[in-house]
């Protein structure tokens, strides 16, 4: 389903709050401050049929329409104004007023697109990912392609200024650009799919994981990778890592937690396994949540080690969420 190129215009009156969340940077640095009145500790959730959602931090939900039923597969907020959104067919969207405007991108790819990345450097910048497409953002507001061969890529992450970037392909590669230096493969897991990457505070430490329960973890850059045993082999989908790198959480099939920490690893089921959780955000204080089929939601406030669901009034796959506190990224 193509969205046509043309800016959106959603100018809906909601009693929710607007936007990713407070005045403070969406970054990876856990000791960011604000003011506690700032945080409005809000979501946008994405997913199947153009849904979007923005959800409040007492569990309030409403949905913002905006004028397309593509699929919907990632979203990445910046400061409390501005997000990115990719999907289906090449679809990207960016909204720079909380999500009162929206414009559409033509990236030059019809290519389904997984994921989003952006930076907190000024100019941001933004890299999607997707089926044989992956695309810097350029000064000039155009992408441009980092890499020319059809490769699978699945997830990107960069870090904070954006000098650094991983990705990570559906048929086990991944890859590294410094700067404006070139696109390395670093690894290759022959026969294992990839799905999600993780930078923690700095772009030496990271986390892959992937179908079966896979995790592995570099602490050089991507230079040598260790696994993990996770104690799952359920198919990850989503990944987040500590500041420090210290302690990991994973979602996927089943709706299984994986949690990993100085103290061990441990997988929890919350869903049929029919079903499965797909996004995945956590915050430096401890809250956030986890996004999947069937509109479920889950949220925590202890970094994972429990969940509670969310009642919301859909029940499309939800595929990507974003948010922003007053501490920033875990």
């Amino acid at each position: 389903m193509r969205l046509s190129r043309v800016a959106l215009t959603c100018s809906i009156a909601l009693a929710l709050p607007v936007g990713c969340g407070n005045d403070d940077d969406d970054d990876d640095d856990p000791t960011t401050t604000g003011s506690p009145s700032s945080s409005t500790g809000s979501a946008w959730l994405v997913g199947d049929d153009g849904e979007m959602l923005r959800l409040t931090d007492d569990g309030r939900s409403a949905p913002y329409p905006l004028d397309t039923d593509a699929d919907l597969h990632a979203i990445a907020c910046v400061g409390t104004t501005a997000a990115w959104v990719v999907g289906e067919s090449g679809v990207v969207l960016s909204t720079a007023d909380s999500g009162e405007h929206w414009d559409a991108h033509d990236v030059g790819t019809t290519a389904d697109l997984e994921a989003v990345a952006v930076s907190e450097s000024t100019p941001t910048r933004v890299v999607v990912a997707g089926d044989g497409a992956l695309l810097s953002r350029r000064g000039d507001g155009a992408f441009a392609p980092l890499a020319t061969d059809a490769v699978p890529w699945r997830a990107v992450a960069l870090d904070h200024d954006g000098a650094h970037l991983l990705a990570v392909t559906d048929d086990g590669g991944i890859w590294r650009a410094d700067g404006d230096g070139p696109l390395v493969e670093l690894a290759r897991f022959e026969g294992q799919s990839l799905s999600a990457v993780a930078m923690a505070g700095t772009a030496e430490q990271a986390v892959v994981v992937g179908a079966e329960g896979f995790v592995a973890q570099t602490i050089d850059g991507g230079q040598n990778w260790s696994m993990v045993a996770a104690p799952t082999t359920r198919d990850l989908w989503a990944v987040r890592t500590s500041h420090d790198g210290d302690a990991l959480v994973a979602v996927g099939e089943a709706g299984v937690v994986v949690r990993v920490d100085a103290s061990g690893a441990t997988a929890v089921e919350h869903l049929d396994p029919a079903l499965s959780l797909r996004g995945l955000h956590l915050h430096g204080e401890g809250q956030g949540h986890a996004v999947g089929d069937a509109g479920t939601a889950l949220r925590t406030a202890d970094f994972g080690a429990t969940w509670a669901p969310l009642a919301l009034e859909v029940d499309t796959v939800l595929r990507g969420v974003d948010e922003i506190r007053v501490h920033g990224h875990w």
